[in-house]
């Protein structure tokens, strides 16, 4: 018998981390169906999605239409989540009055896992360009903080020096 694989609905504007995003789904069980225009992932529902993920600019001009649009339909108990970076958690109350469940920024995200797996390798990456991002993030928890586009052999550096 086969089992049904678990889908996820990521609406993004990086390609570079939907590719990972996928990649990381993927390895874990999960099937991701991706769009970059908000107003073209309501057709995506079709395919049995349990949950959507929306990253990038969340206030575009779109993602209140897409919004409206999902509360409206059939597919309206599907929840919805928002990666943010921390510094557009000033967007917090426009996030959820756009009709998503909750949202998460990557430094929340780097405290949590540091607190549930203490030993745990957190490499932090953005793609925002703000001297304050490093920083935070290491004062958080993570180890390594590294810039978009990443240097692929200095990653696997740090990796491997942690597994030693």
């Amino acid at each position: 018998m086969k089992t049904l694989r678990r889908k996820i609905l990521h609406i993004f504007d990086d390609p570079e981390f939907d590719k990972d995003l996928r990649k990381e789904f993927s390895a874990n069980g999960f099937d991701c169906v991706s769009e970059t225009a908000p107003e073209k992932a309501l057709d995506d529902l079709s395919y049995k999605i349990g949950i959507i993920l929306v990253s990038g600019k969340l206030l575009r001009r779109e993602m209140p239409v897409f919004f409206r649009s999902f509360k409206n339909s059939l597919f309206n108990k599907i929840p919805a989540i928002a990666v943010i970076a921390e510094e557009e958690e000033f967007y917090k109350k426009s996030i959820l009055d756009l009709g998503f469940n909750d949202y998460i920024s990557g430094i929340k995200l780097i405290q949590t896992i540091r607190k549930q797996y203490p030993k745990s390798l957190i490499i932090a990456v953005s793609s925002l360009v703000d001297d304050r991002i490093g920083p935070t993030a290491i004062d958080k928890g993570a180890d390594v903080f590294m810039n978009k586009p990443i240097n692929t052999d200095l990653f696997l550096n740090k990796i491997m020096a942690w597994l030693r």
